[in-house]
């Protein structure tokens, strides 16, 4: 059996074009606050990427630079905040976080729904078992990493 090149941007403008369709569809613009800790240079051009790729869609986007030494109580108390604020519709730790915070906890304290990565307990559980309404919107397991929107 031959290999069959796959081009990835007719697949990854299918994927942009529906999400800007049913962003339309939202009555509303999405916001994705990323929070990041210090001033690593790596989260923040990984920050810089999400912004962009949030732009290209029609997704606001802000980033939240709490200093280095904010303790883990600090962060938890500003991830809080963002479950509160009904303009934030999604969140993202960026990493990596200064030693001494424990990520995996700071993470489950975003709410489930605004989990963006599906890292909380009942996302990431309902993800495993194609229930949560992150898992509805991925493709199937079975589905080919190569397949289109649409086409599973």
């Amino acid at each position: 059996m031959r290999a069959k090149l796959i081009k990835g941007k007719p697949i990854a403008d299918a994927i942009k074009d529906q999400a800007m369709a049913d962003i339309r569809t939202l009555g509303r613009t999405p916001k994705l606050v990323g929070v990041v800790l210090g001033d690593n240079a790596g989260a923040k051009y990984y920050a810089a990427n999400q912004e962009k790729a949030c732009r290209e869609v029609g997704i606001a986007y802000e980033l939240h630079e709490l200093p280095r030494d904010s303790s883990q109580k600090d962060l938890e108390a500003h991830v809080a905040g963002l479950n509160a604020d009904p303009a934030a519709t999604g969140v993202i730790l960026l990493m990596p976080l200064p030693e001494g915070i424990d990520s995996r906890h700071v993470q489950q304290t975003i709410h489930p729904d605004k989990d963006v990565e599906g890292l909380t307990p009942p996302t990431s559980a309902g993800s495993s078992m194609e229930t949560s309404r992150w898992a509805r919107a991925r493709p199937t397991p079975s589905s080919p990493c190569s397949a289109t929107p649409g086409s599973t």
